[in-house]
């Protein structure tokens, strides 16, 4: 037999096709979405609740760019929506379609009921047949209705023919057709008139449409963005030039230079010459001749990238709380911000990958100005709200040594109110709320050790965890000196159920001056300052109170005492970093027990599948066969005797 192929008349496999595909597209979208926003953000991370005149400006900010964005148009939701209603649409049209055809049944064609005599058979046949005789059919009828009545009349003929005919009925019962078997028929899902020839103009056109343009169309995208990426983000121009101007003498203030001529600030408008820009260069000017005793008008060695002279006023603008009045240059110094936290990121990268120990800290401290809003290399009370530079001036003036923010929440009222005498009472007051709400670090132990040996060897892979801890300025230190951890149970990381996927929110830093809000990351650097060589380097994003960091590295090649720097350091916070001076030892590798021979091994078992092999690879000899052999051996003496 042949086959037949029919094409979807009634739409219903074409409805199963076009779910199919569908579900396959909707259930991963669905899914990413819900894991969108079932997995933390920066607006879920914990704020603290600041009432700092600063903080309340920035929350202003905040809440009106989610106003924003609240208000755009929720395509993605919109239009997944509109899928599963058309998911529903399809489910419920195939779930009520009928997919079988009723079998062919010459009772039913020939409008009798079975048992009746041959003569009914026969009458009813003669009835049927002058009624839909192709001479009986109406001149008028169309072609399509004369096609109807004369495959009923035969169909009727088939029907008598298999009840008055014992051989056609024979085949009828066993293959349900009077024709014998029948043709195998492959449905093909596709509707009749999408392969119509009338529309075919239509369907090549929507062909080219989908497959000549729109594919072509996303894969450029996609291979342009993949191509002109990293896989952080950013340009490849913009790593490259990185990678060539970054060297290990660089200063923060080089690095600062170093940031504008990234490939992403293309977009900044180039305008030196306007009024506002030129009015916000005289206050830069002016505010960093009293913050440091520069001027702003030096030479800037990119200065001939067209967008870097624009970038970087936009950045010092930043770090000396200048205001900035004007919309457009708001919103660009806002673009700036946002991109430089980025691309110190890919500076860390490179530098941690030279071993550059003192550019990669520089990085990391540079992150800190640039969150908190303060000129590099400015004191870590700096960072409080209403502390000028000719404040700060006097925090270091006669006997006062007050450096960090401890020092100055620790002071006596009156020195504080007498320090701070420029400022208003509440100004004051809001200072020291301010400055009680950063944290402290601390290094509360650390232990080097090689997992499973019983000491560090010659170019072992050794593994150094270190207890960090977290409290604010107000909460008592706990006297613990930094010391090596003896505890030999390792801390287990906290592990997330299946039924709660959603991780702690982390605690933002007080970053009122930061476009965006900020979870602070902590970074944790081991390396050597003499040689300044940086080891290894992590970092944590979710320190509260404590957390245990692990860092991998291979021993030195030769036994001894090494001694190297351990740094912990904060990318949001000016002045909490910490460094501890630490050590291990090197012993000689035979410090390790030997490792067991071969055939100390124990040997599997005869029953088992192993020991079947092992007993085929190691043919042994039966039980008495020492003794055999030796008769054997008298044997063959005796013969050659």
């Amino acid at each position: 037999m042949g086959q037949e192929y029919n094409y979807d008349d009634s739409g219903t496999m074409f409805s199963l096709f076009l779910l199919s595909v569908s579900l396959l597209v909707l259930v991963p979208s669905t899914y990413m979405w819900l894991s969108s926003i079932i997995s933390p953000k920066k607006s879920d991370a914990i704020s603290q609740d600041c009432s700092c005149e600063a903080c309340q400006k920035h929350k202003i900010k905040l809440n009106a760019k989610k106003l924003k964005k609240k208000a755009q148009i929720p395509y993605k939701e919109i239009a997944l929506a509109l899928g599963w209603i058309f998911v529903a649409l399809l489910t419920y049209k195939v779930a009520t379609a009928q997919y079988e055809e009723p079998a062919w049944d010459p009772w039913e064609i020939l409008g009798v009921s079975e048992g009746v005599t041959d003569s009914q058979i026969r009458k009813a046949f003669r009835t049927l047949s002058l009624k839909y005789h192709p001479d009986k059919v109406d001149t008028k009828a169309s072609d399509a209705e004369k096609e109807i009545l004369s495959e009923k009349y035969i169909q009727i003929g088939k029907a008598y023919k298999v009840l008055t005919d014992e051989e056609a009925r024979q085949r009828w019962e066993e293959f349900g057709h009077p024709d014998g078997k029948q043709s195998l028929t492959l449905g093909i899902a596709l509707p009749t008139w999408l392969v119509n020839s009338s529309n075919s103009s239509l369907v090549l056109l929507v062909y080219a449409l989908i497959f000549g343009v729109g594919l072509p169309v996303v894969v450029a995208r996609w291979w342009y963005s993949s191509k002109n990426l990293t896989k952080d983000g950013i340009l490849h121009p913009t790593m490259g030039r990185f990678y060539q101007e970054l060297k290990d003498n660089i200063t923060t203030r080089g690095l600062l230079d170093l940031l504008t001529i990234a490939e992403e600030f293309k977009e900044v408008k180039v305008d030196l010459k306007s009024p506002e820009v030129v009015k916000l260069t005289n206050a830069v000017e002016e505010k960093l001749n009293k913050t440091s005793g520069e001027h702003f008008g030096r030479t800037n060695k990119y200065g001939n990238i067209p967008w870097s002279n624009k970038v970087l006023l936009l950045i010092y603008a930043h770090l000396l709380r200048v205001p900035i009045e004007i919309p457009e240059l708001l919103q660009e110094q806002e673009f700036v911000l946002s991109k430089c936290i980025h691309l110190t990121g890919g500076m860390a990268q490179i530098a941690s990958a030279r071993f550059w120990l003192g550019v990669t800290q520089q990085i990391i401290e540079l992150n800190q100005f640039l969150v908190q809003g303060v000129y590099i290399n400015q004191p870590a009370n700096a960072q409080l709200p209403h502390v000028t530079p000719e404040i700060l001036e006097h925090f270091k003036k006669g006997k006062r040594s007050i450096k960090t923010l401890s020092d100055f929440v620790e002071m006596n009222d009156s020195d504080r109110d007498l320090l701070l005498q420029k400022l208003e009472p509440k100004q004051r007051e809001e200072a020291l709320v301010v400055a009680k709400q950063y944290p402290v670090l601390q290094i509360k132990s650390y232990k080097f050790y090689v997992p499973n040996d019983p000491a560090i060897t010659p170019s072992s892979l050794v593994t150094l965890r270190v207890k960090l801890g977290l409290r604010h300025v107000t909460e008592k230190p706990v006297k613990e000196d930094p010391k090596q951890d003896e505890n030999e149970n390792e801390d287990e990381e906290e592990k997330l159920e299946w039924w709660n996927p959603k991780p702690k929110a982390n605690v933002l830093a007080h970053a009122p001056y930061f476009p965006e809000t900020k979870t602070p990351v902590w970074w944790v650097l081991l390396g050597d300052k003499r040689s300044n060589r940086l080891i290894h380097l992590g970092n944590v994003k979710d320190l509260e109170t404590e957390k245990m960091v692990k860092l991998q590295f291979q021993a030195p090649p030769k036994p001894g005492t090494v001694e190297l720097q351990l740094f912990i350091k904060s990318d949001s916070y000016i002045g909490i970093d910490q460094m501890e001076n630490v050590k291990f030892e090197v012993r000689p590798p035979d410090v390790l027990p030997p490792v067991p021979d071969e055939d100390d091994i124990s040997e599997p078992e005869e029953d088992s599948i192993a020991g079947q092999m092992n007993a085929m690879r190691n043919p042994q000899k039966p039980k008495g066969a020492a003794g055999n052999e030796a008769d054997l051996e008298d044997t063959d003496s005796e013969d050659e005797d």
